[in-house]
């Protein structure tokens, strides 16, 4: 691990030389996510070509006293890089990493023509490694690893999200089951703070001790980490905490509130050869449960294990995503690894429990068209949900709940209740108003409830915040792999809350607040995010006066 000092420090306010959109034509892409939940605005959107810009920007910005929201891929559904005035820092341009090291750079072109990427490959006596930039598109990522014969496991729906839009919520996706989340197979980070500092870290070279964390900076800077209990389940709301807690894991699913994350070096593994395979069951969705309960009993660990309700497989039909088999009620997604070719023997447990369950329909094979429908039926849903919400001109409202194996049960019974209340009381529609579907390995189920009306988004959202409250109560998770971003919601004294607030007391919400003002005294960096600006400047005005 080493540190190092940004830049030389600019003797006045003025804005750094970086390109920069003005224009609101051009500033309004960068004002909403993909959710659409919340509409931003910023006085300029500026878009640094390496690290040592960055810098520049985060130093002029305490200079100045702005206000910065960094935005990747515009992939996020909590509004994290929507803008609450200030400007915006776009990852966009920052494509290559600053050396190789002991590796070997490699170019990926770019498909927009303005530029190639450039990351670096190496392996050591730990295996291979890869250091990417913040602006790579995951994707492209995935691609060129896949040539090479090796394999970065998190794997998010959204193939357009940016490395860093990852790293900043900590992501998973369907492999999570098998292999985790981010953190697992992060190596080492390079960040820049807030006035321009230069943060460079390795995993277990800078952990906390009982509590307490000095930054390898030049000037000496303890912070105080959140010790609070965490989840028994897959979890991504807040900072993470620990009384020895490592540096890297505190940076990671901070959503670019403690600071720009620019490059990371990655884990990498030998790509395993693997196949999807599906199962429609057409009696109910219970004979789909039951399979999943007696795969988990019988000790099966594929590489993900996903679920599609009803809702999700009418309306993957009626966008004309996929040809489904007719009146499924229910469908299960099994990625299953083949060991010394033997597709036989790997997919044979699954097919028994299949045929136990009241299946109705197999997608199965190893050839090429029918792996490519697979997986198309897989990230189908997203783009199906989207594409009603856009005609009806409704933000997205989905949930991102998990909860321990134990209490997955009284989960559904949760997901019914309100689905059930959002049908009977939303307005008419041909298609499906709601769809339950995901990481059902994991206990990780993304419930959308889709408006039509702004009578329709009221009910969402408050039924939506009806599952939370009883996630929490069964020992789970307002977010497992999205974060919190800038969701608020009202309380029953009529008080406007963070999500976060759903599953932290107060005295946890002030540990937040006192990692937040450690890395950012002036409250700058993602302003709103996870904590709204007014209550974190409330929390930490004690810590100020001493």
């Amino acid at each position: 691990m080493d540190s190092r000092s940004g830049p030389g420090r600019v003797s006045s306010a003025a804005p750094p030389e970086v390109a920069r959109l003005h224009q609101a034509a051009q500033i309004e892409p960068y004002l909403r996510d993909e959710a659409g939940l919340l509409e931003g605005h910023a006085q300029a959107v500026l878009l640094p070509a390496s690290e040592a810009q960055a810098a520049e920007v985060l130093r002029w910005a305490v200079e100045t006293g702005t206000a910065v929201t960094l935005s990747g891929g515009g992939t996020g559904l909590t509004g994290a890089r929507v803008p609450a005035g200030g400007v915006v820092l776009a990852t966009d341009r920052l494509r290559s990493v600053q050396r190789a090291g002991s590796g070997e750079s490699v170019a990926i072109a770019a498909p927009d023509h303005e530029g190639n990427y450039t990351i670096a490959l190496g392996q050591d006596q730990g295996g291979p490694w890869a250091r990417v930039p913040c602006g790579l598109p995951l994707a492209l990522l995935h691609g060129l690893l896949a040539e090479r014969g090796l394999w970065y496991p998190p794997d998010p729906t959204e193939a357009a999200a940016f490395a860093g839009g990852t790293f900043a919520t900590n992501a998973a996706g369907s492999r999570g089951l098998r292999y985790g989340r981010t953190a697992d197979w992060v190596l080492a980070l390079r960040a820049v703070l807030m006035g321009g500092e230069l943060l460079e870290v390795r995993r277990g070279a800078c952990a906390a001790d009982r509590g307490q964390l000095d930054l390898p900076l030049a000037e000496r800077r303890r912070i105080s980490v959140p010790t609070y209990g965490l989840p028994a389940c897959k979890h991504s709301a807040g900072y993470a905490a620990g009384e020895d807690l490592d540096l890297v894991d505190l940076l990671l699913g901070s959503e670019g509130t403690l600071a720009l994350l620019t490059e990371a070096t990655l884990r990498l593994a030998p790509a395993p050869a693997a196949i999807l395979s599906a199962a429609f069951f057409l009696a109910s969705e219970a004979a789909a449960l039951a399979l999943v309960e007696a795969a988990q009993g019988k000790g099966l660990a594929p590489l993900s294990l996903e679920y599609l309700d009803r809702g999700s497989l009418e309306l993957i039909a009626a966008s004309g995503g996929a040809e489904l088999p007719s009146g499924a009620a229910a469908a299960v997604l099994v990625e299953v690894e083949i060991r010394q070719g033997a597709l036989e023997q790997a997919a044979e447990p699954w097919v028994e429990l299949a045929s136990e369950h009241e299946e109705v329909a197999t997608w199965a094979g190893d050839d090429r068209a029918t792996q490519a429908r697979l997986k198309q039926l897989r990230h189908a849903l997203p783009e199906a949900v989207n594409q009603v919400l856009r005609r009806y001109r409704q933000p997205k409202v989905a949930t991102d709940l998990a909860v321990p194996r134990s209490a997955f049960g009284a989960m559904m019974e949760e997901y019914r209740r309100v689905m059930q209340a959002f049908r009977e009381r939303c307005a008419p529609r041909s298609e499906p108003a709601t769809v339950l579907f995901g990481h059902i390995g994991e206990q990780h189920l993304h419930l959308n409830l889709i408006p039509s009306c702004a009578a329709d988004l009221e009910l969402a959202r408050r039924l939506s915040l009806e599952a939370a409250r009883r996630a929490v109560e069964l020992g789970g998770t307002i977010s497992a792999e999205h974060g919190c971003g800038r969701k608020r919601f009202v309380d029953r004294d009529g008080r406007e809350r963070p999500w976060i607030a759903l599953m932290r007391t107060d005295a946890e919400l002030d540990q937040m607040a006192r990692v937040k003002h450690g890395f950012d005294p002036q409250h700058l960096l993602g302003r709103d995010v996870l904590l709204p600006a007014a209550e974190l400047d409330a929390r930490i005005a004690p810590e100020v006066r001493r």
